[in-house]
């Protein structure tokens, strides 16, 4: 069965989403400079109608929303995922680096601490909203068509955990489950998601093309 037109740009623009933030974290500088140029053109001639309001790709308000809410989640499932947690010094560092590359598309004044990044987020609480796009992409999530059986078994892992992971208000706007009895399993299985990926990384096979794909990036 053919993949929905929606569904198929969806997963174009995260297929995008994770080269950025793969050069951005892996490649050189000049490969990283350059990817951001791009996002910055390409940011200038997007834009659309939510409601009735129009915006556009590069309001900085807007990628400011983006970036915070992505680096919280990435910090938060981390810490609840990884092995060995940051330390909170770690983690107000690692906020502080990202702060390079949301500069270079636009973000005029990124968090660069866990704390500053927190009260961003607060303040942004009372203007969110969930609209059809965004429920879109919550079923996008939940029902990847794209994805075979087996995959579909492993994928179901992530995304329970994933979801676990939400804060009660942003699984309230999407209207998801927030914290009850399924809540402690769902991470659970998240974990045991996270884990399978992490061991098959881990193979040494996957690890050559790994160096191949970021000696590409150093190059592109």
């Amino acid at each position: 069965m053919p993949i929905p037109a929606p569904r198929v740009a969806m997963a174009g623009v995260a297929q995008k989403i994770s080269g950025f933030i793969s050069t951005t974290t892996f490649g050189t500088i000049e490969a990283a400079e350059r990817t951001m140029t791009r996002v910055r053109r390409v940011h200038d001639r997007i834009g659309g109608v939510a409601g009735e309001r129009t915006y556009r790709a590069g309001d900085p308000d807007l990628l400011t929303w983006v970036h915070i809410a992505e680096i919280s989640s990435f910090l938060d499932s981390y810490q609840r995922f990884a092995p060995s947690p940051l330390s909170p010094a770690e983690a107000d560092l690692y906020v502080a680096q990202t702060a390079r590359a949301a500069q270079g598309i636009g973000v005029p004044d990124p968090p660069r601490s866990v704390a500053a990044l927190d009260e961003r987020l607060t303040a942004y609480r009372p203007v969110l909203e969930a609209g059809p796009d965004a429920r879109d992409v919550r079923d996008f999530l939940r029902n990847p068509s794209q994805l075979n059986s087996v995959g579909v078994a492993g994928y179901s892992l992530l995304y329970r955990g994933a979801i676990a992971t939400l804060p009660p208000y942003a699984a309230r706007l999407l209207g998801l489950p927030t914290a009850g009895p399924r809540h402690a399993a769902d991470l659970r299985l998240g974990a045991a998601g996270v884990a399978m990926v992490r061991w098959m990384l881990s193979d040494p096979l996957i690890q050559t093309d790994r160096r191949a794909d970021r000696r590409g990036s150093r190059e592109s």
